[in-house]
Parts: structure tokens; sequence; C-alpha cells
């Protein structure tokens, strides 16, 4: 199956050459010092990343969704004594029939960006996707990127759950764009052989600089987001049938073999 996921509106500024990290020499920024004097001495806000985007375009529509009901057993939800991530109405919405409204997804370029220790900078604007590492802000990296696509969000690389339902889906949209990044945050080893399965291989950076970089708004469960999920779903399952058929083939070698022997 062949799903393309992006529009023609898609900015003309992305000329998808060399996407591969260059080695340059060391450039230099003052951006995380600025940062961190306009928080915490003049008390401003941080600017979101997509309020000094260059571009912003729409990737997928949004939609309006009525809920099914959930799967459970009889009499499951009167045992339930307490709950976490919801809301009051969840019984409501185990028996589904309530109208959701899912936001579209979109596209956010940035030009002269900066990842540095699990922060991204560009202009006053930042977003953390994992704490700093290091008490000293790094301010210097030897890595350059013409096209980058930032597919990663601060609660996925935190938390499997949300890495497995939003970054992996992510990704795939990304690819089109450039090379895909995300922080050099060690992986388990759960995760890495997820992303074996899933045929995801980024670039794990603890400082770079993009001449373009695209991140995106992908927390709406819009239908292009849901075919992705498919996407993902068939690609584990065809996995898991070669893996199948590679191991009876080995099987069925392994017993000619003994009965050749045994005869």
């Amino acid at each position: 199956m062949s799903t393309h996921y992006f529009k023609s509106d898609m900015p003309e500024t992305l000329n998808l050459g060399n996407c591969n990290p260059v080695l340059e020499q060391s450039r230099w920024t003052v951006m995380p010092i600025v940062n961190m004097f306009r928080r915490k001495v003049l008390r401003q806000q941080v600017k979101a990343l997509e309020s000094v985007a260059s571009s912003v375009w729409e990737i997928a529509s949004g939609a309006t969704q009525i809920e099914p009901r959930a799967y459970y057993l009889p009499n499951q939800c009167e045992r339930v004594t307490q709950y976490a991530f919801e809301c009051h109405n969840w019984q409501q919405r185990m028996e589904g029939g309530i109208v959701q409204t899912h936001l579209p997804t979109r596209g956010f370029l940035l030009k002269e960006a900066w990842l540095l220790d699990g922060v991204v900078y560009k202009k006053g604007a930042c977003t953390y996707l994992q704490p700093r590492k290091k008490k000293r802000p790094l301010l210097e990296t030897d890595i350059e990127i013409a096209q980058a696509a930032l597919y990663a969000t601060a609660s996925g690389i935190e938390y499997f759950g949300q890495w497995l339902i939003d970054d992996c889906v992510t990704y795939s949209l990304a690819q089109v764009y450039g090379a895909l990044v995300t922080t050099d945050k060690k992986m388990s080893n759960h995760g890495l052989a997820y992303e074996q399965c899933f045929g995801m291989h980024p670039y794990r950076l603890e400082s770079a600089y993009f001449k373009e970089l695209v991140v995106f708004d992908d927390v709406g469960q819009n239908e292009n987001k849901r075919q992705r999920f498919r996407d993902l779903k068939h690609k584990n399952a065809c996995r898991h049938r070669r893996e199948a058929a590679s191991w009876r083939i080995y099987f069925a070698w392994a017993i000619r073999c003994i009965e050749t022997f045994e005869k």
C-alpha cells in the first residue's frame, strides 16, 4: 500500500537535495542564554516555534467523528473505583455516541533553527523536547543539515506509549521533508526493536544547525493519521508473516537433515 501524506501546497522553498548531516566548522549562538535571560530575568513568556515559522501549511484536513462504543466486559465499568488521564464523564465515553472534532495536521517551516541539548531554538522561540543534560547552556555545534524534519515530541521522548502513538506515525509523515531527526536520548531495547520493525532510522543528535527545519502539529486523530496507523499495523503484520515463514523453512530443513542422517 502506497500512501501520500502531503499536499501540493507544501512550500516551494523545500528543495530536498543532500539532507545528510555535514560536519562543518563550529557554529556558535547565544540563543540559549538570551532565552534564559528572557524567562528568568524579564519574566517573558517563551514564544512557540509555530509563531516564528516562515511557512505554515495544512497537510491533512480535520474531521468530525462520532465515537464508537468501547470494548469491555459486562459489569466491568461498575468495578472501576479510580481513573486517571480522563474527564469525569468517562462512563459516557465508554458508551460512545459523543461527537469529537479532530484537528488538522499542519507543517511549519523554520529557517536557521538550532537543536542544542534537547531544546529547539529559533529567534525568540523555543521548544523543550527533553530536560537539558548540561548545567551550562550548550552554545555550539559542528553539525549542519540543509533540510531536516523533526518528528519527535516531548511526550514521545519521555513516555514509550506516547512515542508509539505519536512519534512513530509522524515519522512516516515526515519522511518526505528531509533528514529525520530526534534528540540523543538513549532508546530502550524494546523501543529499538519497534524501530527496526517499523523501518525507522532517525539521526539522534545532541546538537545541530538546520538551514531548514520542518516541525509538525500532528495531534489530531484525523483520517490521515488513522491511515498511517493502519499502515504501521500492516507493516508489522507483514514482518511477522515473513519471520514465521522463515522459521517454517528452517524447521523443515532441520527435520529433513535429521531424517537424512537417520537413514
